[in-house]
């Protein structure tokens, strides 16, 4: 998720806590790159209910078929452990 998406952690932390808060419904959005990490962010944090992602999502099959990797940058890939 990377470092921008880690900080946002003790961000959650606040909106929870605050009384204007319903922290059972606490949810994402993000379009391209954001909707990647808004999809991290939310795979990463339990609290996270929902997520609304924006001119992202993309099917492998076809990505590979279009040799489309190129096309995308570091931040679409999960790195491997």
């Amino acid at each position: 998720m990377g470092h921008d998406g880690l900080r946002l952690r003790p961000r959650l932390d606040w909106l929870a806590a605050r009384g204007d808060v319903d922290p059972s419904r606490i949810g994402t959005l993000g379009m391209s790159m954001g909707s990647s990490m808004a999809q991290w962010l939310a795979a990463l944090d339990e609290r996270v209910k929902a997520t609304v992602d924006i001119n992202c999502l993309t099917e492998w099959h076809t990505l590979l078929a279009e040799k489309g990797l190129a096309g995308h940058g570091i931040y679409y890939y999960v790195p491997a452990s």
